[in-house]
């Protein structure tokens, strides 16, 4: 009479943990292992796993999950096996014991809206674990802020269209458009009273500083062209570029200045300087550079390629030379990157949008919990902001819900 001993093995979340199976047969039965048993559980799931098979298969172990999730916080797309060792076996006595390990990651697919029934959510910053909301409506701005994710405080209801914001021991600044080509920068010392610092007779389209504290802004003057200023004051501005079109993103990374220009003959191309004097076209970036992001020193790049809605995601380690990650999941319109992980808004077709993360930098998974379509993004800790567009017009803050550990 046969008889089979399972061990239960266990996976930590976001880790690499062991399994285990057991099988105790007659010795006449060792050889043929017919009805092995493997078994993997976690704490929040229970059992995630039975099969015959000494070395389950991520296919194998997904069918399993989804006919034993127990966790009602956590969907099927939100678990990732990255990796699965080749097992071993040891006979021991009358007992097959096989052992291996398996990485398992888990993400969060659950999103709950803490804003809602607001303009476009255009713009998500943030500084010292403080969340920043831009809303744009026609030809106006609010400004938002949240210490905890969850309550947000309107800070101010100003004219034109707020870029984006910056911050520097405490200040914080942004630039506004108003009329298409006027626009004004703001500052403000507390987080709460704003006050206008300067207003130019060009759009403010786009704000970076550096860890000095120099400030660096982009302009629009017509449908062509644009300016770069930098200042070290905050007050007085001076000119650094005007040929390469609408200046529509900055970013600085190690003490170099990434710039995108838009103009006629390109929707977004990226340059970028060291000393702020000579400014160099990044070469091998295919398409409109849509989205531009840094995070521990490298720098990410978004772009759409064609019409019918594809694009090209790709990074830089040493800043000046790109690499794609990825160009088959559509139009990137919006990036945010957090230790080293990718969240990518995307367009498919020119009208699905959908939320993306990566898993290795290679692979991306389909994050679910969304409506809407995603027009920025920001990581917090361990949350990720999403702010959308629906088609009434109005927009809505999506927070990720934490899984329990």
């Amino acid at each position: 009479m046969k008889k089979i001993l399972i061990l239960l093995g266990t996976i930590i979340l976001g880790s690499c943990a062991s399994f285990c199976v057991v099988v105790t047969n007659s010795c006449a039965q060792l050889k043929s292992r017919k009805k092995l048993v493997s078994v993997i559980t976690t704490p929040d799931l229970g059992t995630i796993y039975v099969g015959q098979f000494s070395k389950p298969t991520q296919q194998q172990i997904i069918f399993a999950m989804k006919t034993n999730n127990k966790n009602p916080k956590l969907e099927i797309n939100a678990i990732v096996i990255s990796h699965i060792t080749k097992t071993n076996a040891e006979i021991i006595g009358d007992n097959i014991k096989y052992t291996g390990t398996v990485n398992v990651s888990f993400f969060p697919t659950n999103f709950r809206t803490v804003l809602t029934n607001v303009g476009v959510i255009s713009s998500l910053t943030k500084d010292q674990g403080i969340i920043y909301v831009v809303v744009t409506r026609i030809d106006s701005s609010e400004l938002y802020k949240s210490s905890d994710g969850t309550n947000f405080q309107l800070l101010l209801n100003i004219n034109g269209i707020i870029s984006n914001l910056i911050f520097y021991n405490g200040t914080i600044y942004f630039g506004t458009q108003v009329n298409l080509y006027y626009g004004s920068l703001y500052k403000s010392t507390n987080g709460s009273l704003f006050k206008k610092v300067i207003g130019i007779d060009e759009a403010i389209l786009s704000l970076a500083i550096n860890r000095y504290g120099t400030i660096y802004l982009g302009t629009q003057i017509n449908d062509r062209a644009g300016k770069l200023y930098r200042s070290t004051d905050g007050i007085n501005f001076t000119p650094l570029i005007q040929n390469i079109g609408a200046i529509v993103k900055l970013v600085v990374n190690n003490e170099i200045i990434y710039v995108v220009g838009k103009n006629d003959d390109h929707a977004g191309q990226l340059y970028s300087s060291s000393d702020d004097d000579n400014f160099l076209e990044i070469q091998g970036i295919i398409g409109a550079v849509s989205s531009l992001t840094t995070d521990q020193g490298m720098v990410y790049v978004g772009t759409i390629t064609t019409r019918k809605g594809t694009g090209i995601l790709y990074r830089s380690i040493d800043g000046t030379n790109f690499t794609p990650l990825i160009q088959n999941i559509g139009a990137i319109i919006s990036l945010t990157v957090n230790n080293g992980t990718i969240y990518a808004a995307i367009i498919i077709n020119n009208y699905i949008n959908k939320l993306y993360k990566s898993i290795d930098n290679i692979n991306f998974i389909e994050v679910f919990g969304i409506t809407g379509a995603v027009l920025s993004l920001i990581a917090n800790e361990n949350s990720i902001f999403a702010g959308t567009l629906k088609t009434s017009g109005s927009g809505e803050l999506f927070i990720s819900e934490r899984l329990s550990q």
